[in-house]
C-alpha cells in the first residue's frame, strides 16, 4: 500500500510539471499573438481554449494536490481559501483565478492585437477625411491689412495658371479653415495692383469663421446655433488668431499685418476714403524743383486719359479722377548709409526721393504714366508745363507715345478708412519684422557688391588705347596712369559718339483716340456675342460722347 501511494504521489507531481509546461507554452503563444501585426481570430480563440483547458486541468490537479497535502499534513484548509501548491524548486502552480485572469488577458490580447492591426501607418488616418463643416460655426465680417513685395508676382488679383498675391492669400484662408470658398466669403479688395507692384497697406474685407456668437461683424448662421451654445463675446472668449494662422501659411514676402472686425456694410473697395501711392527713385541729376512744379498740375479733378493705359475690358468708360495731393520729397525711410545706399556715377551715396500721390481712385497704370512724364521734366527733357498741356483733352485729344515708368519702385503705401481700429498681434508682429529683415539681407549684400564694382570702374587706366593724345596732354598724365573717371569724363565724351537725342513728347506720334479704341472694343464684343447692345449705330453714338 505504501509503494502504491508513493507511485500515486509521483504521478501527481509529474502531472503538475506537465501542466506548468502547458501553461507556460500558452502564455508564450499569447505574447506572440500580441506582437503579431495581424493575428487571426482563430489563433486567439485557440490560445484562449488552450488556456481554459490548462486552467481546468490545473484546477483539478491543484485540488488533488491540496487533498494529498491535507492528508499528509492532517491540517484542512480554511473554508473559502485557495491554497497554492508549491514545487520543491519554489515555483508556483496556478490557481483557478490565475487561469481566468490569463484567459481574460488572452481575449483582450487578441482584441488588442486585432485593433493594432487595424491601426493605419504612422501619419495616416484609418478613416476617410471628413470635410470641415462650416455650417457648425458662425461667420464674422472682418478686414485684413496686407503687406507684400510684388516683384515676383503677376499682380494682386487671382488669375488662372499664374502666381498672384491673392492666389496665395485665398489658399491660406482655405488651409486655415477660415473660408470654404470666395463665394461664401463676400470678398472685396481695396486696390488692384499690377504685376511687379508692391503694397504695404493693401486691405481686403471678407467673412470668416469665428469663435464668437455675437459682436461687431458677427453673422449668426441658423445651422450653427445647436453647436454654438451659450453666449460667446470678446469679453468671455478669445477670437481666432487670424494674423498668426495666415502668416504660417503665406510666403515670407506676403504678410498679414493686422485685422479688425467691421460692420456688415463695410466694403474694402467702396468704403475707402483715399489711397496713397509712393514711388521711390534716386535723385542723381534730377531737378526736384521742376518736378514739384509739374506735379502740382496733376492735383484736382481732371481727365487722365493721356496718363493711363486705355482698357475697356475692365468696364472703365470714364477717365475723370481726382488727385488730392502730389509731392516730390526726400525719402526718410532709411538714414543715409554709404555702405548700403544706392550710388551715383561718382560712387557717392545717392539721395533717395519719393513721389507721394493721394487720390480717391486711379486708372490702369496711371501712377506709372504720370511718373514717367515727371522724370522727363526732372532730367530737363520736358518743361513742367507739358503736364498742363496733356491734361487738356481739347489740345491733346490722343495720348502721345511714351513709355511708362518701371513697376519695381511703386508701392501702394496705404488705404485709409474711417473709424477703423487695426488690431496687431504683438508676437506675430515681431516675427513679421524679423522675416522682412531677413529678406533684406541679400539686397543689402548685392548693393555692396554693386558699390564695389562702381568704385573700381571709377578708376581707369589712361593709355594710348583709351583716349587720344590731346586728351592725355590736356590732363598732363603719362600713359597707363590710374586716374579717377570723373577727371576725364568730360574730355573723353567724344569717344562715345553722338548722344541719343530726345524728341519732345508733344511732337511724337499719338495713339488711337479713346473713341477709336472703344469702337474696336465694341466690335470685338459683338463678334463674341457678349455685347449688351449689338446695334452698331448705338455703339457709335456712345463713342462720340467719350471724346467730349
Amino acid at each position: 500500500m505504501q509503494t502504491e501511494h508513493q507511485d500515486d504521489d509521483e504521478l501527481d507531481r509529474l502531472s503538475r510539471d506537465e501542466l506548468l509546461r502547458r501553461l507556460r507554452a500558452a502564455e508564450s503563444e499569447l505574447r506572440s499573438l500580441r506582437r503579431q501585426s495581424a493575428p487571426s481570430s482563430q489563433a486567439a480563440a485557440s490560445a484562449s481554449a488552450s488556456a481554459s483547458t490548462a486552467g481546468s486541468n490545473c484546477s483539478s490537479s491543484s485540488r488533488d494536490a491540496a487533498r494529498t497535502e491535507t492528508e499528509q499534513d492532517s491540517q484542512p484548509a480554511p473554508h473559502g481559501v485557495k491554497r497554492r501548491a508549491t514545487e520543491t524548486d519554489g515555483s508556483e502552480t496556478c490557481t483557478t483565478d490565475d487561469v481566468e485572469s490569463d484567459s481574460a488577458q488572452a481575449s483582450m490580447g487578441s482584441g488588442g492585437a486585432a485593433a493594432e492591426s487595424e491601426k493605419p501607418a504612422k501619419g495616416k488616418s484609418s478613416k476617410p477625411e471628413r470635410a470641415f463643416d462650416f455650417a457648425r460655426f458662425h461667420k464674422r465680417h472682418i478686414a485684413l491689412k496686407i503687406a507684400y513685395l510684388g516683384w515676383k508676382y503677376n499682380g494682386l488679383a487671382i488669375q488662372p495658371d499664374v502666381e498672384t498675391v491673392e492666389g496665395h492669400l485665398i489658399s491660406a484662408l482655405k488651409t486655415c479653415m477660415l473660408i470654404p470658398d470666395l463665394s461664401w466669403a463676400n470678398y472685396s479688395r481695396c486696390g488692384r495692383t499690377d504685376a511687379g507692384v508692391s503694397a504695404f497697406g493693401q486691405v481686403v474685407s471678407l467673412d470668416v469663421r469665428t469663435n464668437l456668437t455675437e459682436g461687431v461683424g458677427v453673422i449668426q448662421q441658423e445651422s450653427a446655433i445647436p453647436f454654438q451654445k451659450g453666449r460667446k463675446t470678446e469679453a468671455t472668449h478669445a477670437e481666432l488668431e487670424y494674423v498668426f494662422k495666415l502668416n504660417r501659411q503665406l510666403p515670407a514676402d506676403i504678410r498679414v499685418v493686422a485685422w479688425t472686425p467691421v460692420p456688415l456694410a463695410f466694403d474694402a473697395r467702396f468704403s475707402c476714403l483715399y489711397r496713397k501711392y509712393k514711388y521711390f527713385f534716386p535723385k542723381n541729376n534730377m531737378n526736384i524743383e521742376a518736378m514739384q512744379r509739374a506735379a502740382q498740375y496733376f492735383v484736382g479733378t481732371h481727365d487722365y486719359r493721356n496718363f493711363c493705359k486705355t482698357n475697356f475690358d475692365n468696364g472703365v468708360k470714364s477717365f475723370v479722377r481726382r488727385i488730392l495731393a502730389f509731392d516730390v520729397v526726400k525719402s526718410t525711410c532709411l538714414p543715409i548709409n554709404s555702405a548700403t545706399d544706392a550710388t551715383d556715377l561718382e560712387g557717392q551715396a545717392a539721395e533717395m526721393y519719393e513721389l507721394n500721390v493721394l487720390g480717391f481712385a486711379f486708372l490702369y497704370h496711371q501712377v506709372r504714366c504720370m511718373t514717367s512724364i515727371l522724370f522727363m521734366v526732372g532730367q530737363g527733357l520736358e518743361p513742367p508745363e507739358v503736364v498742363e498741356h496733356m491734361l487738356d483733352i481739347e489740345k491733346c485729344p490722343n495720348r502721345p507715345n511714351y513709355n511708362m515708368a518701371s513697376d519695381v519702385p511703386l508701392v501702394l503705401y496705404d488705404c485709409v478708412f474711417e473709424d477703423l481700429e487695426w488690431r496687431v498681434e504683438p508676437k506675430t508682429h515681431d516675427r513679421t519684422i524679423e522675416t522682412i529683415t531677413q529678406l533684406m539681407q541679400e539686397p543689402l549684400i548685392r548693393t555692396t557688391v554693386y558699390r564695389s564694382l562702381v568704385a573700381q570702374l571709377n578708376d581707369v587706366v589712361l593709355g594710348s588705347h583709351h583716349w587720344n593724345a590731346q586728351a592725355r596732354a590736356a590732363l598732363g598724365s603719362p600713359n597707363n596712369a590710374w586716374i579717377p573717371w570723373k577727371a576725364i569724363r568730360d574730355q573723353a565724351g567724344q569717344s562715345f559718339g553722338a548722344a541719343k537725342t530726345h524728341k519732345p513728347v508733344l511732337q511724337r506720334g499719338a495713339r488711337e483716340s479713346v473713341a477709336e479704341i472703344f469702337a474696336t472694343h465694341v466690335r470685338k464684343k459683338m463678334r463674341q456675342g457678349t455685347s449688351e447692345d449689338s446695334s452698331p449705330s448705338a455703339s457709335v453714338a456712345d463713342l462720340t460722347q467719350l471724346d467730349q
